[in-house]
């Protein structure tokens, strides 16, 4: 999933660092984020241009994850303390 699955070029946790700190200037200005790596074909180095919706599309399934599994945590711990489990 991710960018990985829609550019086709392995991205490290530099790119994946570099990118989201420059979301917001992204977003403000309409640009894209430019990622280095290897193609997967040729195994050659490429320069890409992902667009920022791209980006936030690919961060929305996993906030929404991440949103629910904190959204479950708070229910059972009010639960376990009405019950005084």
């Amino acid at each position: 999933g991710g960018l990985k699955a829609v550019i086709s070029v392995p991205g490290g946790e530099k790119t994946a660092e570099n990118v989201k700190n420059s979301l917001k200037e992204m977003e403000e200005t309409n640009t894209a984020a430019v990622v280095y790596g290897r193609d997967i074909v040729t195994g050659l180095p490429v320069e890409r241009e992902i667009p920022t919706k791209l980006v936030v599309d690919s961060m929305e399934e996993h906030f929404h994850t991440i949103v629910d599994a904190l959204s479950l945590l708070v229910y059972f711990r009010v639960a376990s303390m009405i019950l005084g489990i």
